[in-house]
């Protein structure tokens, strides 16, 4: 059976098995609820902030560093590369033609 997505406050899921857009699923949904973990807001900010510490030890270890210093964009994408490279959460890709 194909997902049935909604667009949510937040994310944009299956009502069915809660598979969000930015996850690298099957198309076809099991039906089975996905069960995410919930932490709370002090968990989350207390493993972000380990994995910002983690990155900036990526970084300065880095022999390929840019000339000059990035912008606080360029220093967001940095990070979400990094961290997307690091995480079990894969971002939908556009299909290819």
């Amino acid at each position: 059976m194909q997902h049935r997505i909604q667009k949510g406050t937040y994310f944009t899921e299956c009502t069915r098995c809660g598979m969000r857009e930015h996850w690298s699923a099957p198309s076809e949904c099991s039906g089975a609820r996905v069960d995410r973990g919930e932490v709370s807001i002090e968990f989350a900010q207390s493993a972000m902030m380990h994995d910002l510490a983690e990155f900036k030890r990526w970084w300065t270890a880095r022999t390929d560093l840019p000339a000059h210093l990035p912008s606080i964009e360029e220093w967001r994408a940095e990070f979400l590369a990094w961290s997307l490279k690091r995480s079990p959460i894969t971002p939908t890709k556009e299909p290819t033609p």
